[in-house]
């Protein structure tokens, strides 16, 4: 997809938005289930996740830990897990809202430069 240009090249879009521009709708959907998957397993633990845990706590094999691992990275690849994303997630929502904690996490804005 093409690079915004001009006045709206730095203005704040949708976490969604970006994803979308980035990977399309599909592996945006994947890319923001998997982190928050990742955030809820490292939540109810009480610790931030390893790969083995994150897949025992889902109950699915390592492979498929690490195909989600690799969509993610199609949008973040200098980060080994999706733990800093998650935190910037929950930076912007309201945590004590969990019943729309999804949508928000959505509609959160991104500076894109």
């Amino acid at each position: 997809m093409a690079k915004r240009r001009g006045p709206l090249a730095k203005v704040p879009q949708p976490l969604i938005v970006f994803l979308v521009a980035k990977v399309g709708l599909r592996d945006a959907v994947k890319v923001a289930t998997f982190t928050w998957a990742w955030g809820r397993c490292g939540e109810v633990e009480g610790r931030v996740p390893n790969f083995r845990q994150y897949s025992e706590f889902w109950n699915q094999s390592e492979a498929q830990t690490y195909k989600e691992l690799a969509v993610f990275h199609k949008v973040w690849p200098e980060d080994r897990t999706p733990q800093r994303v998650w935190e910037w997630m929950c930076d912007q929502v309201d945590a004590t809202d969990r019943d729309s904690a999804v949508a928000q996490l959505l509609s959160a804005t991104l500076r894109v430069s």
